[in-house]
């Protein structure tokens, strides 16, 4: 299993939020717009992301739709002006917002991967590991284009099983809650199934079910 290591990094502002703009009488439904409002502040395009992170636009050399049993999404490979052993990539949704910066360092076979909502930045070492990614000369695209769809599979990022509850049989009240997650990297595992606390773990993951989670 590769070696992870993950470090918040102040990628993007905190975007002030303004408060007093909706009351709802219900609080779930407070925290459900509290929680939109939350990704629509911090929603980029893939140009105003590489604009701040690199202060220039970087030119496209090519992309590739990723369709994985969660979603849909647009891979994009950029030409890096700084040297010639890294490759720039963004992985935006459909409608254009960009979910992760991805930057590839060929020379160590490193990943390093900036979740734009989260600011999460997670590194990924001993890429010749990842089954045909060598062979597609370590281009995300080209290795993209062969992902199998309906796997089962998420293609980047973490997925988490919903919440599950510890009851005490005598109280019948819940005394504990967990999660299960897992971080995977063009469809392979990264990081194994791994509990959290319900409350801790990784931020803003996807939900699957117990089927879909890797063994």
């Amino acid at each position: 299993m590769n070696k992870f290591k993950k470090i918040t990094l102040g990628l993007l502002g905190a975007a002030l939020l303004t408060t007093g703009l909706y009351s709802c009488s219900n609080d779930n439904e407070t925290v459900d717009v509290q929680q939109t409002e939350n990704k629509t502040m911090h929603a980029r395009t893939a140009t105003s992301v590489l604009k701040q992170y690199y202060g220039s636009d970087l030119r496209v050399l090519s992309s590739v739709k990723i369709v994985d049993d969660l979603g849909s999404y647009i891979l994009t490979k950029y030409a890096y002006p700084v040297n010639d052993f890294t490759d720039v990539y963004t992985l935006t949704d459909t409608k254009g917002e960009i979910e992760f910066l991805i930057e590839l360092d060929k020379r160590v076979e490193r990943i390093k991967s900036t979740n734009v909502f989260t600011s999460e930045v997670d590194f990924s070492s001993n890429l010749g590991n990842i089954k045909g990614l060598k062979d597609a000369n370590f281009d995300l695209v080209s290795f993209g284009i062969r992902f199998p769809i309906g796997s089962g599979l998420r293609f980047w990022g973490w997925s988490c099983t919903p919440n599950e509850y510890i009851t005490n049989e005598l109280t019948n009240e819940d005394v504990g809650c967990f999660r299960t997650c897992v971080y995977m990297i063009m469809g392979q595992v990264d990081v194994s199934p791994t509990t959290y606390p319900c409350d801790g773990g990784p931020e803003t993951p996807r939900i699957v079910g117990p089927d879909k989670m890797p063994k």
